[in-house]
């Protein structure tokens, strides 16, 4: 029988990382809705209130105030940024442009976003896949989307980097694959027909992670692929999952762990979500998504011999 889910709390968290370190912030619909000429006075008038009173510290925020306020003293709180041209159908920037207004959000902030995550290690896009019938070129004329990104992260996302990133994900990452991609998945659009996706990470003995990426190369298939198609046919009934083996104490030691990323389209990964409580119970195994998802590999593409030896 179909593993039927529990419904899933409000409150459960989509399990997206939030990029660390600097995140850049949309201009919110209050600052859009300011006015200028008010806000300058409010500004004035706190700098002549600072002025009064007594002590150093007071005098030096009222100097930054009256600084900010002179002619061109806003563009110094301005970073420098780069422009940049995103290549993508005439559909899809017209559903990214109405999901910027819908979320309140801008362009050039989910751009930043996008690079700040790659190079915090928490994201990468996904590989992109370039339909070549006749019938969807007639639909899918191309333009341009054009937005700003902060030059640091620009330059820190160089040649060089992206060249090391392309060799580490078997297919190539440009910085257009990361903005467009990262865009997409934050607003749930999904690309030219394809179901919405998201990265589905999790750490996992590097000894297995390697081990089906090669049994997966050697057979011409994406583990992606591979899992989607395991949660499939366990969703239909006709995939059993079997217990979980536990290694015997200390088998593990000295084996190190390594990040596994995966693209699961979000309405199989809410599946998995929900569903693995009542696998739970079912197993009589604590189960979580990822331990889910390596029985799936264990299952399809194998470990390595003497891996799965039960404990005594």
């Amino acid at each position: 029988m179909a593993y039927a889910p529990k419904r899933r709390p409000s409150t459960y968290p989509t399990g997206r990382s939030t990029p660390k370190g600097r995140r850049p912030v949309a201009r919110s619909a209050r600052a859009r809705n300011a006015d200028p000429a008010e806000l300058r006075a409010l500004l004035a008038e706190g700098s002549a209130y600072l002025k009064s009173q007594p002590g150093e510290d007071p005098q030096k925020y009222a100097a930054a105030i009256d600084l900010v306020l002179e002619p061109g003293g806003p563009d110094m709180l301005k970073e420098p940024r780069s422009p940049l041209a995103l290549t993508m159908t005439k559909d899809l920037r017209a559903k990214l442009e109405q999901a910027f207004e819908d979320f309140d959000t801008t362009k050039d902030a989910l751009a930043d976003e996008a690079l700040l995550a790659v190079l915090n290690g928490d994201w990468l896009p996904p590989e992109t896949v370039r339909t070549r019938s006749r019938d969807a070129e007639k639909t899918r004329s191309r333009t341009v989307l054009n937005v700003s990104v902060d030059e640091d992260l620009r330059g820190r996302l160089g040649k060089e980097r992206l060249a090391e990133l392309s060799r580490e994900a078997g297919y190539p990452v440009s910085l257009s694959s990361i903005i467009i991609s990262w865009m997409t998945e934050e607003m749930g659009i999904s690309r030219d027909g394809k179901p919405a996706e998201s990265a589905f990470q999790m750490q996992q003995y590097k000894t297995l992670r390697d081990h089906w990426q090669a049994v997966a190369a050697e057979r011409g298939v994406k583990l992606d692929d591979v899992v989607s198609q395991g949660l499939r046919e366990l969703r239909a009934g006709t995939q059993v999952l079997p217990r979980p083996v536990v290694a015997p104490r200390g088998a593990r030691a000295g084996e190190r762990f390594a990040k596994l990323t995966l693209r699961l389209d979000d309405e199989l990964r809410e599946w998995l979500v929900q569903a693995t409580p009542g696998l739970s119970e079912q197993l009589d195994y604590g189960m979580d998504p990822g331990k889910v998802v390596t029985e799936i590999l264990k299952l399809r593409l194998g470990t390595p011999e003497g891996w799965d030896s039960p404990a005594k």
